[in-house]
């Protein structure tokens, strides 16, 4: 999640004090909800029902929970928010973790003789890795916000002893591919983000809106092609938290019984429309607010001295 640091950057990042890391994290969690939580909740929805259409009205109405005949645009917009608070404080923490953890694992593999690509790629695995385990969690709460908010209390009413049970089946059945996934996702997307920027000569560039531009541009590319890739994890992961009287073998084989056969290509690319609408804004965004963080970091440390 981390875009790979200039030799200069790389030689202060071990130095660079808790707070400041912790910031760069918050920040870009804070940030990137606002521009993706309304794509995530229609992609999921598009992912677990196959009888949802573009064109279809129905399909909207049912998304946004109205009637097809009193369609309210102004309700439409307040439902698509739902599930924005519990996104955005779990991104806090996750992108706060996770930019933690990928400095430290990367200079522990400098110090024993990695190479500055091959610690890169293992920091990234390993922060990706981590961020996995806890998204494993926290996914199906995401979810049934997204799906059934007026239902969350099934997953988060933790002194019931079935909610417990309930949740931990959904974790067990997340945590695979929400592993699998990050796991993949942040070195790939942070090879990608270090490549364009490399090209662009980031590094180099003194215009501030251009250099803003480019920062975007090249998280969003990256986003884009990371996503193309590795959505079907994310795809199956949903189908098989939402429908959890299905088998994995079930999963890839049938889809939903009531709707016949489906191939793992036509599960696995289920709302991929809204990930590639959503995926250029969000690491665009990821990108673009990592780099704000670091320069407000250095007007802080250069006020301090």
């Amino acid at each position: 999640m981390l875009r790979q640091p200039t030799q200069q950057e790389a030689s202060v990042q071990p130095k660079q004090e808790l707070s400041q890391i912790i910031f760069r994290g918050a920040l870009t969690g804070a940030i990137v909800p606002v521009g993706t939580v309304p794509l995530d909740r229609i992609a999921t929805h598009f992912q677990i029902d196959d009888q949802h259409k573009l064109s279809s009205q129905a399909t909207w109405s049912k998304i946004f929970k109205q009637s097809e005949k009193s369609f309210s645009v102004g309700q439409a917009f307040k439902t698509t928010w739902q599930g924005y608070p519990f996104v955005t404080k779990t991104n806090v923490m996750r992108y706060g973790l996770t930019y933690l953890t990928s400095p430290i694992i990367e200079n522990l593999a400098r110090k024993n003789g990695a190479d500055e690509q091959a610690s890169r790629i293992v920091g990234n695995t390993v922060a990706g890795g981590l961020d996995g385990l806890v998204s494993g969690v926290l996914s199906p709460i995401r979810q049934q916000y997204f799906t059934h908010p007026e239902k969350i209390h099934e997953v988060t009413d933790l002194k019931s002893k079935a909610v417990r049970e309930n949740l931990l089946v959904k974790t067990k059945r997340a945590t695979p591919y929400v592993l699998a996934r990050n796991t993949l996702y942040w070195p790939i997307y942070n090879e990608f983000v270090h490549g364009v920027e490399s090209k662009m000569n980031l590094a180099d560039e003194k215009n501030t809106t251009a250099k803003n531009s480019k920062e975007f541009i090249a998280g969003a590319g990256a986003g884009l092609a990371t996503t193309v890739l590795l959505h079907p994890l994310d795809s199956l992961r949903t189908r098989h938290v939402h429908y959890s009287d299905q088998s994995f073998k079930e999963l890839l084989t049938s889809g939903y019984k009531e709707f016949g056969s489906k191939t793992v290509a036509q599960l696995g690319y289920r709302g991929l429309p809204f990930a590639l609408f959503r995926a250029p804004i969000a690491m665009g965004l990821t990108n673009f607010a990592k780099h704000t963080a670091d320069v407000v970091n250095e007007k802080y440390k250069s006020k301090k001295t």
